[in-house]
């Protein structure tokens, strides 16, 4: 931090000066290097530990004047006039007139000055020089350098470049003193709450003050009055054991501006990785079901029985009892086919024989090669149909195995993918898309087709009638622009863009049918949340009144026309 130097003229005995401070004495710029104030008494020349010189001439001291040449002998005294006659006795004469004074005698010739003193050494070469550029010694006899980046004209010090400041440390205690005369760069350690008191502090000067917590730390330091944090802001310390803070102050002659800056915080450690998830843990065995009852063998197809010749139709024979079903056999040559002869009378038909029991069922046999078809023979009467032989019993259902003790439950598996929502899903969701990505915004669903919801069908509806009085309700309503306000916010909405939209109480009053609960203060027994019973619109609704408001205005055009 630059220094700020102060003009304060020709050194006087007897005045306060502090840090800094720059005065004339005998032609020559003494510089104060004394951090605290301190009362001057003896000259800047002599008192070294207090002042260091700035600039001086290039020019020795003066040598010691002569002695005064001694005053010359005072002329003699003129002779006195003579004295004149005494008159005769009797009345007194008037008196002589005095005799004039002597003329003064010469005054002496003034004594010889006394010779001069020897001049001082004083620089002999001066390197760099220009107007009020200040000399500094360059280490060489009778050699200075006129620094172009430290000059003085007579009222301003001006320094081009860094100057190095001791920082001064400030005595702790419950208020803390900060004089700008012994430093404008100053540090403290807090031990307690304490308060900052400024003093010497002139309009213009600047400042820095580092305050550090001590090892306890929680410490305060209240500002002075008249204090302003840059940017309307609050100051408060950081609070840590051992914490830093760095406070920069401006005064304009009734304000100090500050700015604070806190020590730096350590960057926040990356979050470890999550514990990987354990795998879930297996279902236990289901128990062993038992064996199904064997089923009962099918029994075996009886034989087929021979096809009668044909010949003249005679009674029809009875048709054999149907045999058990055996395996198929394989199929037989046929016969030669006979001579045609008359077709004899239809015979009778057989009773139907009684089924046999049906035996248990078998495995079914392998198919058998098929036989070479044979002639058709001629076509017998069909014999009585067999009675079905009786369904064999179900074998018993074997019983079931016991329950397999249930595993142990593993640790915690990975998250399984997002379960399907059926039909029958009663499912709460904080965001949806419908062919497209959900937005993450709490209640926000998007879709990349059409929404197509409820019913407008006339087969499902009772006609009440049209909207009345459509233009009337529709000039209490207003289309509005409008930002949420913080309210909002507290539910969860943070969408603080300009949108368009209706006042729900605007359309409760006109068409209250399609003004509902709002969805966000609903709780599961359809009650308000909030107790304040919010509203919303259903926005698609407010369309058949507009189309009632159109009717009427094209009604009241064409009456117009007419």
């Amino acid at each position: 931090m630059a220094a700020t130097f102060s003009w304060m003229g020709t050194w006087s005995s007897g005045s306060v000066y502090g840090n800094y401070n720059v005065v004339q004495y005998q032609g020559i710029l003494y510089l104060s290097v004394n951090p605290n104030n301190f009362t001057s008494t003896v000259s800047p020349a002599t008192d070294t530990t207090n002042w260091n010189v700035m600039l001086t001439s290039n020019t020795g001291t003066s040598g010691t004047s002569g002695t005064t040449g001694t005053s010359g002998s005072s002329g003699s005294s003129g002779s006195s006039g003579t004295t004149g006659t005494s008159g005769t006795s009797g009345s007194s004469g008037s008196s002589g007139t005095s005799g004039s004074s002597g003329t003064n005698g010469a005054q002496g010739a003034a004594g010889s000055s006394g010779t001069s003193g020897t001049s001082g050494a004083g620089f002999t070469t001066v390197a760099n020089t220009l107007d009020n550029r200040i000399l500094t010694s360059t280490g060489q006899p009778n050699t200075a350098n006129a620094e172009s980046n430290l000059t003085f004209d007579g009222s301003n010090l001006g320094l081009v470049g860094k100057m190095n400041i001791n920082q001064q440390t400030l005595t702790d205690g419950a208020t803390i003193a900060w004089n700008m005369l012994s430093g404008a760069n100053a540090t403290v350690t807090l031990g307690g709450n304490r308060t900052l008191s400024i003093s010497n502090m002139v309009s213009g000067d600047t400042g820095i003050i580092v305050v550090k917590q001590d090892a306890t730390g929680g410490r305060t330091m209240a500002l002075p009055a008249n204090s302003v944090v840059v940017g309307n802001g609050t100051y408060s310390l950081s609070a840590a054991a051992n914490a830093k803070d760095v406070l920069g102050v401006y005064y304009d002659g009734s304000t100090y501006y500050w700015t604070v800056g806190a020590g730096v915080t350590g960057a926040q450690g990356a979050t470890g990785a999550q514990g990987a998830t354990g795998a879930q843990g297996g279902f236990g065995t289901s128990g062993i079901s038992g064996t199904s009852g064997t089923s009962g063998t099918s029994g075996s197809s009886g034989n087929s029985g021979t096809s009668g010749l044909t010949g003249t139709s005679g009674s029809s024979g009875t048709s054999g009892t149907t045999g058990t079903s055996g395996s198929s056999g394989s199929s037989g040559t046929s016969g030669t086919a006979g001579a045609r002869g008359f077709q004899g009378f239809q015979g009778f038909q057989g009773a139907s024989g009684s089924s046999g029991t049906s035996g248990v069922s078998g495995a079914q046999g392998a198919a058998g090669s098929p036989g070479n078809i044979g002639n058709a023979g001629p076509q017998g009467a069909q014999g009585a149909a067999g009675n079905n032989g009786n369904t064999g019993a179900q074998g018993a259902q074997g019983a079931a195995g016991n329950n397999g003790n249930n595993g142990a439950q593993g640790a915690t598996g990975a998250q399984g993918a997002t379960g399907s929502i059926t039909t029958g899903s009663n499912t709460q969701v904080n965001s949806m898309g419908v062919g497209t990505a959900a937005t993450g915004t709490t209640g926000q669903l998007v879709a990349t087709g059409d929404i197509i919801a409820y019913y407008s069908d006339a087969r499902l509806k009772h006609n009440l009638g049209v909207i009345g009085d459509a233009l009337d309700k529709i000039s209490k309503i207003s289309g509005i622009y409008y930002t949420q306000n913080e309210l909002a916010e507290k539910f969860g909405y943070v969408n603080y863009d300009k949108q368009v939209g209706v006042i729900a109480q605007e359309i409760e009053a006109v068409l209250p049918e399609i003004v509902k609960p709002a969805p966000f203060d609903i709780d599961e027994n359809g009650g308000s949340i909030s107790g304040e019973n919010y509203i919303t619109v259903q926005y698609e609704k407010i369309v058949p009144l507009l189309i009632e408001g159109i009717k009427a205005l094209v009604a009241r055009v064409e009456a117009l026309e007419k």
